[in-house]
C-alpha cells in the first residue's frame, strides 16, 4: 500500500520534469527535438490573415519618416524603434542641394577673366582725292574682366600701320576702354554690343603728293568714342571666337601746328573698323 502511494506521488513529478530537461539537453539528432522545432517554426494561418491578405497586397507600404527627436534613448520594451523624419526638413535639404549644385554649375560656366587677341582693318571713305594705297590694318590685345555674365569690361591696346587718305605712311597706337554687353550669355553663339572711349597717337611720314598739299607730316593725337556690335562663338567655356564691326568718331587733342587753327583741331573725323579674333577665358 505504501509502495502504491509512493508511486502515485513520484510519477506526476517525473512527468513534469522530463520535458523541461529534454528541452535543455536537446540534441539536434533527437527525434523529439526535431518535432518541437517543426512545430515552433510552422506558419500559423489565422482567419484575420486570410481576410486581409488581398487588401494589404494592393496597398503601397507606408512611407518611413525620420525624426531626430529622442533618437539616442533606448526602447524601454526592447521592440524595434521607429524613427520618424520630417518631410519639410528633407524637402528643404533637397532644395538646398539643388541650389548649391546649380550655383556650382553657374560658377563653372562663368569665367571672370579673359585675354583677347584681334586683327583689325580700317574702313575709310573713298572719293576722287583718296590715294589708291589708302588703308590701315592692325593687331590688338585686350584684358577682359567679367563681373557678371552679361557684362565684360575690356581695356586694350591696338597698333595700326598703312597709308592715310593722302597716301602718306602712317602708324597709330590706340589705348581703349570698352564695355561689352552680351544679350544671351548662356548660348554658344552670343550677340553683343560694344561701347567705349579711346585715345590715339599717330605718326605720319611723307608729304601729300596731290595738288592740295594741305597736311604736313608729324605726330598727332586724338580722343574719341566708338560703338559697335558683333557675335562670339563659344566653342568651350574657356575659348571663344568673335567678329564685330565698329564705328568711331574722334578729334585732335593737341596744339595747332603751323598753318592750322583751333577750328581745324576740333573738326570731327571718324570712320569704321572690322575686327576678328579669339578670346581665352580663365
Amino acid at each position: 500500500m505504501k509502495t502504491r502511494t509512493l508511486t502515485l506521488t513520484i510519477l506526476p513529478t517525473l512527468l513534469v520534469a522530463l520535458p523541461a530537461s529534454a528541452a535543455q539537453d536537446c540534441d539536434d539528432n533527437d527525434w523529439f527535438c526535431a518535432d518541437e522545432a517543426d512545430a515552433s517554426t510552422a506558419p500559423q494561418a489565422t482567419d484575420a490573415d486570410d481576410s486581409g491578405s488581398s487588401d494589404s497586397a494592393d496597398e503601397p507600404p507606408a512611407p518611413v519618416v525620420i525624426d531626430s527627436r529622442d533618437t539616442t534613448r533606448p526602447s524601454a520594451t526592447g521592440s524595434p524603434r521607429v524613427i520618424y523624419a520630417s518631410s519639410a526638413s528633407s524637402a528643404r535639404r533637397t532644395s538646398e542641394d539643388e541650389l548649391s549644385t546649380s550655383s556650382d554649375n553657374d560658377d563653372d560656366r562663368l569665367r571672370h577673366f579673359g585675354f583677347n587677341l584681334r586683327l583689325s582693318s580700317r574702313l575709310q571713305e573713298h572719293d576722287q582725292y583718296t590715294h589708291p594705297d589708302a588703308g590701315m590694318t592692325g593687331f590688338g590685345v585686350g584684358f577682359r574682366f567679367i563681373p557678371v555674365s552679361f557684362l565684360t569690361l575690356e581695356p586694350g591696346i591696338d597698333g595700326f600701320a598703312g597709308h592715310d587718305y593722302y597716301g602718306r605712311e602712317r602708324t597709330e597706337t590706340t589705348l581703349s576702354f570698352n564695355s561689352i554687353i552680351t544679350l544671351n550669355p548662356n548660348d554658344p553663339i552670343q550677340v553683343y554690343g560694344l561701347v567705349g572711349v579711346f585715345t590715339t597717337t599717330a605718326e605720319v611720314k611723307g608729304v601729300d603728293p596731290g595738288p592740295l598739299m594741305r597736311s604736313n607730316p608729324g605726330r598727332y593725337s586724338y580722343v574719341g568714342a566708338q560703338i559697335g556690335a558683333g557675335i562670339e562663338l563659344r566653342v568651350d567655356p574657356a575659348l571663344g571666337f568673335h567678329a564685330d564691326i565698329l564705328g568711331y568718331t574722334r578729334q585732335r587733342n593737341e596744339l595747332p601746328q603751323y598753318g592750322e587753327s583751333t577750328a581745324d583741331l576740333r573738326r570731327d573725323g571718324g570712320g569704321g573698323m572690322v575686327r576678328a579674333g579669339m578670346s581665352l577665358y580663365f
